[in-house]
This record gives structure tokens, sequence and C-alpha cells, in this order.
């Protein structure tokens, strides 16, 4: 272990001055920063001069700025940063050298540093939020950054946590929605800033050469170490409780440990992991506790007596309440490791690196764990000797058992969109099988399997699109004169571009002739850009109506412009994406937008080792390609009985669980999710269909051939007489068993992932006295100022609902495009009503 020392570095700059080679930037040399350096730096005319400059240039951006000028004004910005001095605030390199990638001959420093970026008012995030818990959370240093636009808050690292785990804690105590998470290697350099930028600095703690983090409590309490600030009565309470009382780190019971760690360890960075190192109140304490047993449940034996033991009676809680909230959670149907019990393991992993056995132990928990849901699902045709269908097991080939579910999600929009005729009965109302589909991981995490299946799944509309693309190009390559007396060709492209403007995307709906539009992005922040962009604003609107098949209609002025009437918008998606694209992808997430999406993770494998995977079989590629034309053969309306009896079972069962533990989040996002997974089931089905036929259209010689296909010669050419045999079959041969148990398996999916990344969020806004229930047919980028509005408006309202630094003329522009939109009317000069 290396000892936690209060040094740190600084630098002149970022880089050296000089080089051997000039056009080589060499690491600028590190040495342990003084007091006495730290202040000439911050005091010098040097910094004081370059922050002026950089001041002066920030001043050119504005909400009107072209993109081109902006990115010009952030580069000037970047080459002024780089003259300014930098601190090395969480390690001293003895060697001389800050080393990013692996950093030797370095002693760690007691501090962490959060980074909360792109704040337009700095000084009243400080007065509001940070200034008045400065004392309490052993703040030490907070200023402002070089562009104005955001704080750096350094602070004493809670024992134990390492950078990424203090920055969550951090967060979680100040409840920042955001922050840089890329702020974490113990090389991470800060610009240095004058006097008048800081809003609090301690130069006494942050020199002083006895002070450790060694003791100091995540829950905000501290030990001797820093004894001279005072613990409230409150916190010396939870510090005796979590030192004397049954769940004791130090116990000798065996039995309050699991793979030699304490279950007080556990649980307490259970807290700090997932929500932001609070305990329970008596608000949420059943909801809460119930989520913590559900997770400790798997290092426990589901023995409801050890989790009595283990666990804390939080604010007060009744035994017999307790009793009863831990016994739901441990009569809670079986399944996988939770996530966030996953996060725990690897937290502890890290913190116990030095003990090989306890390593190796919880390395073989998380392998038994990780394969869950796949071999679940697998167990459900396996049971009876079936296999998955055509097409989805050949998707899974070359393809590692921890990547499979997130494989299977990422293929339904594809499958739903290929089989664009077949509608859904649900509820007794026909829809297509719109699906959209994130695929959340890391980088490195296994996402790229997804591009070679979506070249493999949509390879026929490929070949068609590229065609009528050349068509295009042709008419568009035309001299301008020529170009006019020629009409324009009216192809049809189902491949949309999210790198697109509104009129093209118009233009593919007008000529797609009822089939469904397929987008598919390696990197979902793509759409995000776009939106921000201006020129695709209306995609979000586009994207929940997909999901439902509802009408969209846009007119726009100018005999030019594209104008669309889309009696039902189909447009299917699968985007990959890190856990921070899918936050910014999906702000708002009560709007009913995360209700319709489905999310599939990779697993996490930071410190797995690495595994070599075989290339998809020749054979397998065939079979996916093959499937895919018969499905866009496949015509008619779909009624599934069994399965829809299945998901009102599942539903039902949802509730009760939820209604036993309060889960009001868990109980909302069930509706949803049911509908998706039908609709998941459904593309099993006809790619099980599409295998049959083949079966026994085109391998004749192995089966037998029934009555209804004799003189059909392939099944291509029966499906394309036949169109609607699909729907009609289907239901008889597929409502089996092992289609209805993988119902499940995907439903509680599906769930547990939306739960995972968004949880808190939505328990929340759920808890926030602004929610309002119910939905908005039409959302955009001031949604939530829509809501806060009364009935009647006027311009003044809307100016103070969007913030208190927004001008004029940027709140009339926001309610001319809910003019545009149909959200207002105008009822009198600066006077308006809401319509939705």
């Amino acid at each position: 272990m290396i000892e936690v020392k209060n040094q740190f570095d600084f630098a002149e700059s970022i880089f050296a001055p000089k080089s051997a080679d000039p056009s080589v930037k060499q690491p600028a040399p590190c040495e342990l920063a003084t007091r006495e350096i730290l202040v000439a730096l911050m005091e010098s005319e040097r910094v004081r001069n370059t922050l002026s400059a950089i001041r002066n240039l920030m001043v050119k951006i504005t909400s009107d700025t072209p993109e081109d000028v902006r990115r010009e004004v952030k580069e000037m910005v970047n080459a002024c940063k780089k003259k300014l001095p930098i601190v090395v605030p969480l390690a001293h390199f003895t060697n001389g050298h800050r080393a990013v990638e692996e950093p030797v001959n370095y002693t760690l420093s007691p501090w962490s540093v959060i980074d909360v970026d792109n704040v337009d008012n700095p000084d009243e995030l400080w007065k509001s939020l940070i200034k008045p818990r400065v004392e309490e959370l052993r703040m030490v240093w907070v200023f402002k950054t070089p562009s104005t636009r955001g704080i750096k808050i350094m602070y004493l690292r809670p024992d134990g946590l390492d950078e990424a785990e203090s920055q969550k804690w951090m967060a979680g105590k100040l409840g920042l929605k955001t922050y840089d998470v890329s702020c974490k290697n113990l090389a991470r350099v800060h610009y240095l800033v004058s006097p008048d930028y800081c809003y609090h600095i301690d130069l006494d703690k942050l020199f002083d050469p006895n002070l450790t983090n060694k003791g100091y409590r995540p829950d905000g309490t501290a030990a001797s170490a820093i004894a001279s600030e005072p613990v409230s009565s409150t916190s010396a309470a939870v510090l005796e409780e979590l030192q004397s009382g049954p769940i004791a780190k130090s116990s000798p019971d065996p039995k309050l440990e699991y793979q030699n760690v304490s279950y007080s360890e556990y649980v307490e960075t259970y807290w700090i992991l997932n929500n932001g190192g609070h305990l329970p109140t008596k608000g949420d304490r059943n909801t809460l506790t119930f989520e913590l047993a559900l997770s400790m449940r798997h290092i426990t034996g589901f023995d409801v007596d050890l989790l009595m033991r283990i666990i804390p009676s939080y604010d007060g809680f009744p035994e017999a309440e307790k009793r009863q909230c831990i016994e739901n959670a441990v009569n809670y149907k079986r399944g996988p490791m939770p996530r966030k019990m996953q996060e725990v393991i690897n937290a502890i992993k890290r913190r116990h690196a030095h003990q090989p056995e306890v390593v190796q132990a919880l390395d073989d928990l998380e392998e038994q764990d990780m394969n869950y849901y796949h071999e679940t699902l697998e167990a459900c045709f396996a049971s009876r000797g079936k296999k998955f269908p055509m097409g989805i097991r050949d998707s899974f080939d070359g393809v590692p058992p921890t990547l499979r579910m997130a494989m299977l999600i990422a293929i339904g929009p594809m499958i739903g969109a290929l089989a664009t005729g077949v509608e859904l009965v649900v509820h007794n109302e026909p829809s297509r099988l719109n699906l959209i589909a994130y695929i959340v991981g890391e980088a490195a995490s296994g996402k790229s399997k997804v591009d070679q299946l979506y070249l493999l799944w949509m390879y026929w509309c490929i070949q068609r699109d590229d065609v009528n693309m050349a068509i295009m190009a042709e008419w568009k390559a035309l001299p301008k004169k020529k170009r006019e007396q020629t009409p324009r060709p009216v192809v049809q492209i189902r491949i949309q571009s999210l790198r697109t403007s509104m009129a093209d995307v118009l233009d593919h709906f007008n000529n797609a002739d009822g089939k469904h539009l397929y987008s598919f992005t390696a990197e979902a922040d793509q759409l995000s850009q776009s939106n921000r962009s201006g020129a695709f604003a209306n995609v979000s609107v586009l994207i929940r109506q997909a999901y439902d098949g509802s009408e969209f209609r846009s007119s726009y002025a100018g005999e030019n412009a594209i104008n669309a009437n889309v009696p039902h918008v189909l447009w299917n998606m699968t985007l990959c994406t890190t856990p921070d694209g899918l936050h910014r992808a999906l702000t708002n997430v009560t709007d009913g937008g995360l209700t319709r999406v489905s999310i599939a993770s990779t697993p996490d494998n930071t410190f797995a080792p690495l595994v070599l995977t075989q290339p998809r079989s020749e054979k397998a590629k065939a079979a996916i390609i093959r499937v895919a034309l018969l499905l866009e053969l496949m015509e008619g309306e779909l009624n599934l009985p069994l399965l829809e009896k299945q998901s009102n079972d599942w539903l039902e069962g949802v509730r009760l669980s939820t209604l036993m533990n309060g889960d009001k989040v868990r109980a909302r996002q069930r509706f949803r999710v049911a509908v998706t997974a039908m609709r998941y089931i459904c593309c099993m089905m006809l790619c099980a269909y599409a295998e049959w036929l083949i079966e026994h259209l085109d391998k004749r010689g192995k089966r037998a051939l029934p009555k209804w296909a004799h003189g059909a010669e392939t099944a291509e050419q029966y499906l394309k007489t036949h169109p609607t045999a699909a729907c009609e079959q289907v239901p008889k041969l597929f409502q089996t068993e092992e289609y209805l148990q993988a119902y499940n398996v995907i439903a509680d999916y599906l769930l547990e992932n939306i739960l995972f990344y968004f949880r808190q969020k939505l328990t929340a806004a759920y808890q926030n006295g602004d929610y309002v229930g119910g939905e908005r047919k039409r959302v955009g980028a001031n949604d939530s100022v829509y809501e806060r509005l009364p009935e009647v408006f006027t311009i003044e309202q809307a100016r103070q609902a969007k913030g208190l630094n927004e001008t004029d003329n940027a709140a009339r522009q926001m309610v001319k495009n809910w003019v545009k939109q149909h959200l207002v009317e105008a009822l009198d000069r600066g006077v308006y009503k809401k319509l939705m």
C-alpha cells in the first residue's frame, strides 16, 4: 500500500518550454509544490494577463455565435490556457515527471478534485450549493476555471475510496447532476488561476504536513487526524454505530464476513456508490432497505436472519417492518446480482488488491453471475431440446456469452424494421414492431460487435439504398439548368443517417411507402449533437412518436421546402453509447421518452482478462441474410393471446412486489417494458417461422412437405404469394412454453437496465414538488420550462422560468417556437395560452 502523504506537484506549464525536437512536445518536469511557490504563481502578472486574455476571448461566444467562429475562439482559448502554470493535486511524482498511463515513483496526496463543467453562473452555484457545505465536506480549495464556465473543488478524499469513487460520493453529497468523470487519473492537471478566481482556499490545511485522510469516514465524520474540526452529535452517533454495532468491520464472528471482508464494508460501499454516501431516512428507508437487501442477498445465502444483523435499522426503522421489507427482498424472484452490487464488488476488489485470495473469490462470484440472463434465456429453449431461432443464434456466433443479451436487444429494431408489414395486436390495438435500443458500455467493451450485425441484418436494405442513392447523386450532379428541367427522382432510402437535416428525414418518410426507416450509430452523441445544432430540432418528437407509430405533420413556408404528412412514424434505431452518452441522450426522464427505449449493457471488462473471440462463420452470415430477406415479405395482423396473457401476468407480479415495498419507480416503469418485451418475442417468433419455412420448403429431403406447401418451390416464393402466412401460422406454432418463459427473461432484463441507469433520477423527479404526472405529447429542450408556466403566461414569466440570466430575445424565440409547434397560442401582445 502507498503511504498517504500531503504532497502534490506543480509545473511551469503543461509542456516543457524546450525540446530536442521542436515538433515534439515533451511533458513538463514537475516538482513538489510549496506554499510560497503556489502563492507567488497565483499572484504573478503572467497568470493575471493570461486569464484576462481568456476572458476577452470568451465574451465573443454568445448564443448567436456561428459554430465555426465558436470553434476558432475555443482553439485560441485552449492555446492561452497552455501558458498557465499547472498543479497536479492528486500525487507527487518523485521521479520528476508525471506519467499518465502507468504512474510510478509517486506518493499519493490525501486530496480529491471534482470538476464541474459548462456552468452558466458559477457564482450562483458557489453561493447556493457549495459555500454552505465547505466545512462539512472538508473543502480546501474552490475556484473558478480559466474559462469562467466551470468550478473545481479540491477536498479531503474519504479513506478507502479511489478517485472515481470519491468524485461520485462528492457529486451525490452536493446533488450535482453532471461532472467531468475523466478527471480521475493521478496525473490529471489543473490550470492555476489568480486569487480573484478563488471562492475559497485554506492554505494552512493545504500545506499542513501532519494532515491525513486516514480514518476520514465517507459519511462525513472524521477520526482523530481531523479532530480539530467538531463532529456533529448526529454524525458522532452514526460513527459510534458503525464502529461498535453488530456490523463492525473488525467483528471476529465469521458469519459477519464474506470472503474475508466484513459485511459492514459492503454496506458502506453500497451507499457511497449508489446514494452519494447518504443513509436512508424515514421517507425512503423502505424502498432503499429493500434495494440493499435485494443486492446483499446474493452474498448472504438468502438468509433473512443474517441480513437483519448486517443491515442497520435506518432512522428508527421498526424491527418488524424492517424484517418484512427484508423478507420481501429475499422472496423476490431470483435473478442476477443487481448492477449496483456488481459495482460494489468491483470497488471492494480494488480496495483489497493486495489480498489475492479476496480478489480471486470475488472474480469467481462475478463470473458465475455475469451470464445469468443469457443462461436463463438459453435454458427456456434447451429445456425441451429447442434452440434459439435461426438468425438469432447465428448472431450469437463468435460472440462471448456475456455480450449475447446486448446483441439480442441490438438486433430487435433491425428485425422489427425488416418485418415492417407485420402488426402485433396488443390490448386489441394493432401496432408495428417499433423499437429503439441503446447498447451501453465503456470503450472497448464489445459494442463494436453490433456494427457487424447491422451490416448482415440490413444487407438487402443497404444494397437497395446504395442503388437509389447513386440515382439521386446522379441527378444532383446535373448542371443547375438541366436539374431544374429534370424531375427530381423519387427513390426510397430506408437507412437514415443521424447526421442529416430535418428536410432529408421528411423526404425519406414521404418516399418510404409506409415502411420503416432504420438508423444505426456507433456513437449516440451524434443524435444529441444534431439536436443541439437546431437543424434537427424536431427529432425528439419523431423518436417519441416512432415507438407509438403515431401521426406526424409538418408545414414550412416556401415552395422549395419539404412538408410532410406521415400517417404513421415508423423509425427504428440501434444506438451504441457510453453510460455518459446515455444520460446526455435521455435528459428528461419523466416525459415518457425513457419508457419508450430498450437499454442493454455490455459487461464491465475493466479488470477482466482479455477474451479472444472467433470470427462469425460464413454459414452464420448467410443464415442471417437469408432470414432478413424472408422477414421483409411478411405482412398482416399478428394476434398472440397467450403471449399477451403472459405479459399481463408479469405486469401483475411486478405490481404486487412493488406494492409490498412502496417502489413507485419500478411500478411506473413496468407498463411500456411489458409491451416492448412482447415486440421482442414477436421478432423471435418471426425468425423461428422463417427457419420453419426454410426447413420445410428449402430442405424438403429432411422434412415432409405440408399440404399447404405443395406447389411452392422455396420459402421466398411461398411468402411472395402468401404474405400473411406468418400471421396465420405463428400463433399455432410458437405460442409455446419456451417463448412464454423467454418473455419473462427479456422483460426482467429491460426493466432492470432502466432502473440501473435511471433509478436515482426517477426517484428525485417523483419526489420533486414540481413534478406533474402524465406526459406531454411534444417535447423539446425547454420542456421543463413549459411545465412550470401557468396556463396563461407572459413573455416576462417565460423569461423568468427559463433562467435569471436569460434575455428577452431568448424567451421570445422560445415562445415563438412553441407557437410553431402548436404548443401555445397568442391571446394578446406578449400574452400566451398553453394548448397541451
